[in-house]
């Protein structure tokens, strides 16, 4: 049995695709959140996760799995559509984190942040009202009150974007095999 295991909670793909790909790139065994029956034989853990209404799908099911923390590494890789190079969206993904994971755990998660995509043709009925209900919220604000994430949001609504690149999961496997 292997030392190290990628996990995942993804909606609509485009984790499950990164968690794969990772898999590929560190021969480590992937498997969704929801076939997770233990973790603390494992030293290494990774966790991928779609972010949702600013918290990420599946980690404080999966992380309360982990009861014994002694000499174990785990990370934690956010997927969404926002972008993870402006500091205020990373500010906020990582305060989503810190509101599932008890602190002390917080504190010694390694953190990465990639983009996914979303087709809104395919989100299910109540992410569908959630998306919509989030759109008539930003369209009243002044434009001057708009920010970078809320124009983003407006300009893409109702539309497919896809931000998949693997190639952005060279620095999570580099610092992974630094463990």
């Amino acid at each position: 049995m292997s030392d190290s295991i990628i996990v995942y909670g993804s909606k609509y793909g485009s984790t499950r695709w990164y968690a794969k790909e990772l898999g590929k790139m560190t021969d480590w065994d992937v498997v969704d959140y929801c076939h997770v029956k233990h973790l603390n034989s494992y030293r290494k853990i990774v966790y991928l996760g779609a972010l949702f209404a600013g918290g990420v799908l599946g980690l404080k099911k999966t992380l309360a799995k982990v009861t014994d923390f002694e000499g174990k590494r785990i990370a934690v890789i956010t997927v969404g559509i926002t972008d993870p190079r402006d500091k205020a969206n990373v500010e906020c993904i990582r305060e989503g984190i810190r509101e599932q994971v008890a602190e002390k755990m917080f504190d010694r998660l390694s953190l990465f942040h990639l983009r996914g995509g979303i087709d809104r043709s395919k989100l299910n009925l109540k992410h569908r009202i959630m998306m919509y209900m989030v759109h008539r919220q930003i369209k009243k604000l002044p434009e001057q009150e708009m920010t970078p994430e809320n124009r983003f949001f407006m300009a893409t609504y109702n539309k497919k974007v896809d931000f998949v690149d693997f190639n952005s999961l060279v620095p999570v496997r580099d610092a992974l095999q630094l463990w």
